[in-house]
């Protein structure tokens, strides 16, 4: 049981794991700008900036007991302990201490296994909240499954790079499915049934295109272009492969009975 409803929302009062990652990524470019024009000055600024940020993400959205970060709830002063797949953001920028990458990778594997977020067959999900809200279970947005695999992949370690290719692997299964049967891309997907679209809330329909699932189809397939093949999703996601065979058996019978049908005399 959910407690509040939409309208109980107070973005306001959440500090994000997400969003203060990437505000601590943007002053690292900027200080790498400035040093490229020889701006020393105002890339001292930015370093510091940089390096305070990473240190306040570390102290206050940190969570040693669970092995990852969380939301903090401004109100409560307590941390969000809810899985988004956004939770290990920090990972993805750099905002953590890497002379300790590998304690944080332990750690944060460790925590993704007891989500048990692997086993959902269509991606990652956006929360493990059955609600009627489009950005619940079931549904799997695309930009929240290139955030997971980057954090994993950029991390440098085995480990989590497979986990990453396992992820990306599926997700490039769930949109070939649609993208086979009906030419189609689609703004974001369910992760309990692979190949189909997300569910609605009722703002609007699915939309189909569409801009960043064909960008993050792209850059998958560009990191894994030496293993992504349709052959491999049968052991990184045997639901979705199965169902593609299945599309490809039933238009193959079509294309047959179309041509029988086109070769048949009419006598009449």
């Amino acid at each position: 049981m959910i407690a509040g409803k939409l309208v109980n929302s107070k973005t306001r009062s959440i500090v994000p794991v997400d969003l203060d990652s990437i505000v601590y990524w943007n002053a690292m470019i900027l200080s790498d700008f400035y040093r490229k024009i020889n701006n020393t000055i105002k890339a001292s600024e930015y370093e510091i900036i940089s390096l305070q940020w990473k240190e306040a993400v570390a102290e206050v959205l940190w969570d040693e007991e669970l092995g990852s970060w969380f939301d903090f709830d401004l109100i409560n002063n307590i941390k969000r302990k809810y899985f988004y797949p956004t939770n290990i953001s920090p990972l993805w920028t750099g905002c953590y201490d890497e002379k300790k990458t590998e304690y944080f990778v332990t750690r944060v594997l460790k925590y993704l296994s007891k989500t048990e977020i692997l086993e959902t067959k269509g991606g990652i999900p956006t929360t493990m909240r059955l609600t009627e809200q489009q950005w619940d279970q079931p549904n799997a947005w695309p930009p929240l499954q290139y955030i997971a695999v980057m954090s994993l992949h950029n991390t440098g370690n085995k480990d989590p790079q497979i986990m990453a290719k396992k992820i990306a692997h599926k997700w490039l299964c769930t949109n070939y499915v649609p993208h086979y049967n009906y030419t189609k891309m689609y703004e974001k997907y369910r992760v309990d049934l692979p190949g189909q679209k997300g569910l609605s809330s009722g703002e609007y329909e699915i939309q189909d295109g569409f801009g960043w699932t064909n960008g993050i189809i792209l850059e998958f397939l560009q990191i894994y272009n030496s293993t992504a093949s349709t052959e491999d999703w049968n052991v990184t996601a045997p639901d979705c492969y199965g169902e593609w065979k299945k599309l490809k058996m039933l238009k193959e019978l079509q294309i047959v009975n179309n041509n029988n049908n086109t070769n048949k005399i009419d006598n009449n």
